[in-house]
C-alpha cells in the first residue's frame, strides 16, 4: 500500500513538472527578463566597458587556457593543423581552381569533382573558427571547481565558432572559379553582390556576436547590461543590410531576372519574402532594447539555425542540379553517338530492310527517341519540389520546441461567430491565432497549388499511357480542387459561414 502511494506522488510530481514546463513554454518567451532600456544603463556604460575590458578577467582566463593546452596533448595536435591550414590556404585555394578547368571538359567532367572542390572549399575555411572552436573546447574542460566564467566563455566561443564558419565557407564558395561560379554555374554578378555583402556581414556581425557573448559571460548579473543589447541591434543589424543588399529587387543576386521573362521579382510572393527577410532581423533587434533578453537570445539560437539548415539545403539543392547537367550532358552525349552510328549504317541496311518488309509484309517500328530536354525539366520540377518540403520540415524541426508559446494568441479575441449546439445558439471567438492559421493555410495551399500539379503531371506521364489533352484536363481539375479546398478551409478557420 505504502509502494502504491509512493508510485501515485512520483506520478502526481511527475505530471506537475511536465505542467509546469509546458506553462513556462508557453509563457516566458512573451515575459520580459529585464527591465526596457533607460537614460540609466547609459550610465552604466563606462563601468560595463571597463568590466569588459579588465586585466584581471582577462588575466585569469589566458592563464587557465594556457595551464589546459599545457596538460592536453590533442589540443597541441589540433593547433598544429590549425597552422598548417593557415600555411597551405593559398595552395588548396589553387587546387580548387585545377579541379574547376576540368569541368565541363568531355570525357573528363565527373561528380567527384565537384565533390572535391566542395571538401577543400570545406576545409580552408576552417582554420580561424577552428581555432575558436579549440579555444572554447579548452575552457570548457577546465575543472568545475575553477572559476565559473571558463565553461561559459568556452560555450560563447564555441558558438561564435559556427557563425564564423558559415559566412567564411558561403564566402570562399563563392570565389572566382570556385565551386559556385564553375560548378553550380551561377552567375558572376551574383556571386559579386554575395562576395561584398558577406565581407560587409562578416566586419559588424562577427565582431558583434563576440562582444556580445563575452559581455554576457563577464557580467552575468546584469545580463550583458547596455553592452549586450547594442551588441544585439549591431548584429541583428548587419544582417537586415545583408538581406536587403543580397535580395533587392534591382541591385541584388536575382535582378538579370527583370531582364527575362520571369516575372517572379514583380511577383506579390518575392516582395513579401523580400520584406520578411530584411523586417525579421529588425524586428528581433528592437526586443533586448525593450527587456525581452530572455525571447531574444531563444529566438536567435533558432534564427542562426534556420539560417544554417538554408544554406545546407542551397548547397545540396546546387549539388542535385550539378548531378543532373551531368546525366543530362552525358545522354546527349550517347544520343548523338548512337545516331551518328545509326546514320553510317543506315545506307547499308536499306536494302536488306527493304527486302525484309516485302517478304514479310511489315513495316519497321521505329524505337521513339528519348526527349531529355523535357525529361531534364521534369527531374528539375521533381528538384525543387523535394527542396520545398526539406525546407519545410527543418522549419518545424527547428521551431517546434517554441510552437506551445504561440498558443497565447488564442486568447486574443478579434471577432465572434455564432454557432448552433444542442439546438442553442452559441458564441464562440475568432482569435488571433485562428486568424495566424488562416494566413498559415493560404501560404500552403498556394505553394502546393504552384508546385504540386507539375508532379502530379509527370507521375502521369512516365507512369501512365495518358495523352496531353487527358494530363492537361487532370491538372486543371487538381488545380481548381484545391483552390476550393483551401477556401473553404481559410473560410471555416476565420469563422466564415455558407448559411
Amino acid at each position: 500500500d505504502r509502494l502504491r502511494k509512493l508510485e501515485n506522488a512520483e506520478q502526481d510530481l511527475i505530471a506537475a513538472i511536465i505542467s509546469y514546463r509546458e506553462f513556462l513554454v508557453e509563457n516566458l518567451l512573451w515575459l520580459g527578463s529585464v527591465h526596457p532600456t533607460n537614460l540609466s544603463d547609459i550610465r552604466q556604460l563606462p563601468h560595463e566597458v571597463e568590466l569588459l575590458l579588465s586585466p584581471a578577467v582577462w588575466s585569469v582566463l589566458v592563464q587557465g587556457l594556457v595551464d589546459q593546452i599545457g596538460q592536453t596533448p590533442i589540443a597541441w595536435l589540433a593547433l598544429l593543423v590549425v597552422l598548417v591550414l593557415f600555411w597551405k590556404r593559398k595552395s588548396i585555394i589553387e587546387s580548387i581552381e585545377e579541379i574547376s578547368k576540368q569541368v565541363y571538359r568531355s570525357g573528363v567532367d565527373r561528380f567527384s569533382l565537384t565533390l572535391r572542390a566542395l571538401l577543400l572549399t570545406l576545409i580552408v575555411a576552417s582554420p580561424l573558427s577552428l581555432l575558436l572552436a579549440i579555444t572554447g573546447w579548452q575552457l570548457q574542460s577546465i575543472p568545475a571547481e575553477s572559476e565559473v566564467i571558463y565553461g561559459a566563455v568556452g560555450v560563447s566561443l564555441l558558438r561564435i565558432a559556427v557563425s564564423l564558419y558559415l559566412i567564411a565557407a558561403l564566402q570562399l564558395l563563392c570565389i572566382s572559379g570556385g565551386v559556385a561560379s564553375v560548378h553550380f554555374r551561377w552567375r558572376q554578378r551574383s556571386l559579386r553582390v554575395l562576395r561584398s555583402a558577406l565581407k560587409r556581414l562578416a566586419r559588424v556581425y562577427i565582431p558583434a556576436v563576440l562582444v556580445l557573448r563575452l559581455a554576457m559571460d563577464l557580467n552575468a548579473g546584469d545580463t550583458g547590461g547596455l553592452i549586450s543589447r547594442l551588441a544585439y541591434v549591431a548584429g541583428f543589424g548587419a544582417l537586415a543590410v545583408f538581406f536587403y543588399r543580397v535580395f533587392h529587387p534591382g541591385r541584388g543576386v536575382f535582378s538579370h531576372w527583370r531582364v527575362s521573362e520571369k516575372p517572379f521579382l514583380k511577383s506579390a510572393s518575392y516582395w513579401c519574402g523580400y520584406f520578411v527577410l530584411v523586417a525579421t532581423p529588425l524586428a528581433l533587434a528592437t526586443l533586448p532594447l525593450m527587456g525581452f533578453l530572455y525571447s531574444v537570445l531563444t529566438l536567435s539560437l533558432l534564427y542562426v539555425s534556420t539560417m544554417a539548415a538554408a544554406l545546407a539545403l542551397l548547397v545540396i539543392h546546387a549539388l542535385a542540379l550539378r548531378g543532373l547537367r551531368l546525366v543530362e550532358a552525358n545522354a546527349i552525349e550517347t544520343s548523338t553517338a548512337e545516331t551518328s552510328s545509326a546514320n553510317s549504317a543506315e545506307q547499308l541496311d536499306d536494302e536488306a530492310l527493304d527486302e525484309q518488309d516485302d517478304a514479310s509484309g511489315f513495316g519497321i517500328i521505329e524505337e521513339p527517341e528519348l526527349d531529355i530536354d523535357n525529361l531534364s525539366e521534369d527531374i528539375r520540377g521533381l528538384v525543387n519540389m523535394a527542396a520545398v518540403v526539406a525546407g519545410l520540415v527543418a522549419l518545424y524541426v527547428i521551431w517546434s520546441p517554441i510552437l506551445p508559446a504561440f498558443r497565447i494568441f488564442d486568447s486574443i479575441h478579434l471577432w465572434y461567430q455564432t454557432l448552433t449546439l444542442n439546438g442553442e445558439d452559441v458564441r464562440s471567438p475568432v482569435t488571433l491565432g485562428d486568424l495566424l492559421m488562416a494566413v498559415i493555410y493560404a501560404i500552403g495551399f498556394g505553394v502546393v497549388v504552384a508546385r504540386l500539379p507539375s508532379l502530379i503531371e509527370i507521375v502521369l506521364l512516365k507512369r501512365f499511357d495518358v495523352s496531353a489533352g487527358s494530363r492537361y484536363a487532370v491538372v486543371v481539375l487538381t488545380k481548381y480542387a484545391l483552390v476550393v479546398i483551401a477556401i473553404l478551409l481559410v473560410a471555416s478557420t476565420i469563422g466564415a459561414q455558407w448559411s
